[in-house]
């Protein structure tokens, strides 16, 4: 593998809280929005990023809000797309067997719109994140991987991959 094609991971941990507002606004983590037969439009499995199942819902003119989850047994990625999402009906993942999802490792919900990369990471555009490095891992291959590696990592909010 040539150094140029090689990639990085850093994993940061990061002290100040600004873009985090915005993501907390747009992204429910560990939430699982109701998944029912009057409110599911479809649920899509290996869907591995959130990114993927935000731009699922978008192709969906019925959809206005998304669940990504990860089941435990097996660890299968679905996603879920949703007519609507009443924060006062949802529910946390939880590794403990539900009467509609089955026991879940992670899940995030969030809305059609505003898209993830305008609402959580505009504020990065050519900047460097102020914090602590927590991890450094190299020949990562993929966004996804990167994410899937902070999402892994204790503390880990931000990962950048170059």
């Amino acid at each position: 593998i040539s150094s140029s094609s090689k990639m990085l991971l850093v994993l940061i941990l990061i002290s100040s809280a600004s873009a985090l507002n915005n993501c907390e606004e747009t992204l429910l983590d560990n939430t699982v929005c109701p998944v029912n037969l009057h409110n599911t439009i479809s649920i899509t499995p290996r869907v591995e990023s959130v990114f993927e199942c935000q731009n699922l819902c978008r192709q969906v003119h019925t959809c206005s809000h998304f669940t990504l989850y990860t089941l435990t047994d097996p660890e299968v990625s679905s996603c879920a797309l949703l007519r609507s999402c009443n924060t006062n009906e949802t529910t946390s993942c939880s590794t403990k067997p539900d009467s509609v999802i089955s026991p879940c490792k992670s899940a995030v919900s969030g809305p059609r719109s505003p898209t993830i990369d305008k609402s959580c990471c505009s504020v990065f555009e050519n900047r460097a994140c102020d914090g602590n490095i927590i991890s450094q891992l190299f020949n990562v291959s993929s966004p996804t991987d990167c994410q899937r590696f902070c999402k892994e990592s204790e503390g880990c909010n931000y990962f950048t991959q170059y």
